[in-house]
């Protein structure tokens, strides 16, 4: 633990695309990343020599529905632009409050899984419900697919098994059907 620390904030930064995806589902904003940069304590740091160092910073504010608690990981507070890894709530049962991890006793939910490469989280068997990717400027969706996800940062993993059979299926075109998908071009305001 860092300690209580209060965490700074750059105005620079840049998301990653899972961190824009929640934006777009409406689990956190900007207005929230921003408040937990800007008012966050460092609670973690994370030293990686390959992807380089880490923060965890938490901010607990009040809420029309009771208090509520935010948790992001940046890269250090050191780097020329701030890069916003993930956020998500802390709950159980990884962590016992929003400042404090639960302790190994507590925590037995999918242990034979293992935890997430990224952020320590549990993960669990699943079957998601649309996994997407791009091939040659088109976005493809493949449903029901057998996955394992992390239950705190939302990270998928695909076995070698299955990831084998989707190569195989891609290659092979069997697409079922067409969906619509919505599509916007981004404008800078004032354009």
């Amino acid at each position: 633990m860092a300690g209580d620390k209060k965490s700074g904030c750059s105005a620079e930064y840049q998301l990653t695309e899972q961190v824009f995806r929640q934006i777009a589902a409406g689990e956190t904003s900007t207005v929230e990343i921003e408040k937990t940069l800007s008012q966050g304590y460092l609670i973690e740091e994370h030293k990686n020599e390959h992807r380089g160092d880490s923060q965890l910073l938490c901010v607990v504010w009040s809420s029309e529905n009771g208090k509520r608690a935010r948790h992001l990981m940046r890269s250090a507070a050191d780097s020329p632009q701030q890069l916003i890894l993930w956020t998500y709530q802390p709950n159980r049962p990884q962590w016992s409050t929003p400042v404090k991890r639960a302790g190994q006793e507590e925590q037995t939910v999918n242990a034979d899984l293992g935890s997430c490469y990224f952020c320590g989280g549990d993960l669990k068997s699943i079957l998601a419900g649309n996994y997407d990717f791009r091939l040659d400027g088109e976005l493809y969706v493949i449903k029901k697919v057998p996955a394992t996800l992390c239950e705190q940062c939302g990270e998928k993993y695909l076995s070698a098994e299955v990831a084998k059979n989707l190569e195989e299926s891609v290659a092979a075109g069997a697409f079922t059907g067409v969906i619509q998908a919505y599509v916007m071009e981004y404008k800078v305001k004032g354009d």
